[in-house]
Protein backbone atom coordinates (compact mmCIF):
# COMPACT_ATOMS: atom_id res chain seq x y z
CA UNK A 1 0.00 0.00 0.00
CA UNK A 2 0.98 3.71 -0.88
CA UNK A 3 -0.87 6.15 -0.71
CA UNK A 4 -1.64 9.68 0.86
CA UNK A 5 0.20 12.18 -0.80
CA UNK A 6 -1.74 14.91 1.63
CA UNK A 7 0.50 16.70 3.84
CA UNK A 8 0.25 16.84 7.34
CA UNK A 9 1.32 19.32 9.99
CA UNK A 10 2.00 18.01 13.11
CA UNK A 11 0.92 20.91 14.97
CA UNK A 12 -2.22 19.91 14.27
CA UNK A 13 -2.17 16.13 15.56
CA UNK A 14 -1.20 17.98 19.44
CA UNK A 15 -3.29 16.86 22.16
CA UNK A 16 -1.01 18.31 25.17
CA UNK A 17 -2.75 21.27 26.84
CA UNK A 18 0.58 22.70 26.20
CA UNK A 19 0.93 24.79 23.43
CA UNK A 20 4.07 23.15 20.86
CA UNK A 21 6.49 24.84 19.67
CA UNK A 22 8.09 23.63 16.43
CA UNK A 23 6.52 22.18 13.46
CA UNK A 24 6.91 19.59 11.19
CA UNK A 25 5.48 19.39 7.42
CA UNK A 26 4.98 15.73 6.71
CA UNK A 27 4.72 15.23 2.80
CA UNK A 28 4.79 11.49 1.36
CA UNK A 29 5.75 11.08 -2.13
CA UNK A 30 6.62 7.44 -3.56
CA UNK A 31 9.37 6.23 -2.03
CA UNK A 32 10.11 9.97 -0.43
CA UNK A 33 8.54 10.74 2.83
CA UNK A 34 9.48 14.48 2.81
CA UNK A 35 9.90 16.60 6.46
CA UNK A 36 9.75 20.31 6.39
CA UNK A 37 10.62 21.12 9.89
CA UNK A 38 10.51 24.13 11.81
CA UNK A 39 12.57 24.61 14.77
CA UNK A 40 13.08 25.58 17.99
CA UNK A 41 10.87 22.41 19.77
CA UNK A 42 9.82 21.55 23.49
CA UNK A 43 8.16 18.26 23.82
CA UNK A 44 4.81 18.74 22.89
CA UNK A 45 5.79 19.16 19.42
CA UNK A 46 7.59 16.17 19.11
CA UNK A 47 4.92 14.30 20.50
CA UNK A 48 2.98 15.60 18.04
CA UNK A 49 4.93 14.49 15.54
CA UNK A 50 4.58 10.95 16.79
CA UNK A 51 0.63 11.25 16.55
CA UNK A 52 1.38 12.87 12.89
CA UNK A 53 3.53 9.71 11.99
CA UNK A 54 0.97 7.53 13.27
CA UNK A 55 -1.81 9.05 11.19
CA UNK A 56 0.34 8.89 8.21
CA UNK A 57 1.63 5.49 8.23
CA UNK A 58 -2.52 4.38 8.56
CA UNK A 59 -2.72 5.20 5.27
CA UNK A 60 1.08 5.08 3.68
CA UNK A 61 3.07 2.11 3.26
CA UNK A 62 6.33 2.28 1.07
CA UNK A 63 5.98 -0.63 -1.66
CA UNK A 64 10.02 -1.11 -1.77
CA UNK A 65 13.14 0.78 -0.44
CA UNK A 66 12.13 4.45 0.54
CA UNK A 67 14.19 6.82 1.93
CA UNK A 68 13.05 10.42 3.87
CA UNK A 69 14.38 14.20 3.45
CA UNK A 70 14.06 16.72 5.86
CA UNK A 71 14.19 20.25 5.07
CA UNK A 72 15.62 22.45 8.32
CA UNK A 73 14.31 25.84 7.99
CA UNK A 74 15.02 28.75 11.34
CA UNK A 75 16.86 26.38 14.38
CA UNK A 76 17.47 22.98 15.42
CA UNK A 77 17.77 24.11 19.25
CA UNK A 78 15.36 21.71 21.44
CA UNK A 79 14.72 20.83 24.75
CA UNK A 80 16.54 17.89 26.79
CA UNK A 81 12.97 16.41 27.24
CA UNK A 82 11.94 17.40 23.46
CA UNK A 83 14.95 15.21 22.61
CA UNK A 84 13.26 12.63 25.09
CA UNK A 85 9.85 12.54 23.31
CA UNK A 86 11.61 12.32 19.90
CA UNK A 87 13.68 9.39 20.76
CA UNK A 88 10.05 8.17 21.29
CA UNK A 89 9.02 8.87 17.70
CA UNK A 90 11.93 7.63 16.52
CA UNK A 91 11.40 4.27 18.53
CA UNK A 92 7.53 4.21 17.03
CA UNK A 93 8.65 4.39 13.53
CA UNK A 94 11.44 1.70 13.92
CA UNK A 95 8.25 -0.68 14.91
CA UNK A 96 5.71 0.36 12.04
CA UNK A 97 7.72 0.53 9.06
CA UNK A 98 10.21 -1.47 7.21
CA UNK A 99 14.08 -0.64 7.19
CA UNK A 100 14.99 2.84 4.98
CA UNK A 101 17.39 3.07 2.81
CA UNK A 102 18.98 6.52 3.89
CA UNK A 103 17.29 9.70 6.97
CA UNK A 104 19.11 12.55 4.90
CA UNK A 105 18.96 15.84 6.12
CA UNK A 106 19.45 19.35 4.57
CA UNK A 107 20.94 21.94 6.63
CA UNK A 108 21.79 25.11 5.71
CA UNK A 109 24.53 26.66 7.94
CA UNK A 110 22.22 29.30 8.74
CA UNK A 111 20.39 27.33 10.88
CA UNK A 112 20.48 28.26 14.28
CA UNK A 113 22.12 26.30 16.57
CA UNK A 114 23.28 23.65 14.51
CA UNK A 115 26.66 23.46 15.73
CA UNK A 116 24.99 22.83 19.25
CA UNK A 117 22.77 19.88 18.42
CA UNK A 118 23.66 18.62 15.54
CA UNK A 119 25.74 16.13 17.73
CA UNK A 120 21.95 15.25 19.83
CA UNK A 121 20.22 14.82 17.11
CA UNK A 122 22.82 12.28 15.76
CA UNK A 123 23.15 10.22 18.49
CA UNK A 124 19.31 9.49 18.64
CA UNK A 125 19.38 8.27 15.16
CA UNK A 126 22.38 6.25 16.14
CA UNK A 127 20.52 4.50 19.54
CA UNK A 128 17.40 3.76 17.52
CA UNK A 129 19.44 2.35 14.40
CA UNK A 130 18.73 4.85 11.77
CA UNK A 131 20.68 5.60 8.70
CA UNK A 132 21.26 9.51 8.80
CA UNK A 133 23.43 11.80 6.25
CA UNK A 134 23.10 15.64 7.00
CA UNK A 135 24.22 17.79 3.70
CA UNK A 136 24.72 21.69 3.89
CA UNK A 137 23.13 22.00 0.26
CA UNK A 138 19.76 20.72 -0.99
CA UNK A 139 21.97 19.38 -4.23
CA UNK A 140 23.71 17.17 -2.21
CA UNK A 141 21.46 15.87 -0.23
CA UNK A 142 19.09 15.05 -2.64
CA UNK A 143 21.88 13.77 -4.69
CA UNK A 144 22.40 11.65 -1.90
CA UNK A 145 19.02 10.39 -1.71
CA UNK A 146 18.35 9.10 -5.36
CA UNK A 147 22.33 7.38 -5.19
CA UNK A 148 20.80 5.26 -2.26
CA UNK A 149 17.31 4.45 -3.27
CA UNK A 150 18.88 3.54 -6.98
CA UNK A 151 21.48 1.66 -5.47
CA UNK A 152 19.02 -0.53 -3.28
CA UNK A 153 16.72 -1.31 -6.28
CA UNK A 154 19.38 -2.49 -8.62
CA UNK A 155 19.30 -6.34 -8.62
CA UNK A 156 22.54 -7.37 -7.18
Amino acid sequence: MQTAKESLVSTEHARSRFAPHGEVLITPDGELIRFDVHGPFNAEALQALGYAMAQLLMSWKPKGPFATVSYWHKSMLASPDALQAYRGVLRQGRGMLPREVVNVWYVPPSVEGRALMEMHWRQLYVECDYPLEIFDTEAAALACVQERLHAAIQPR
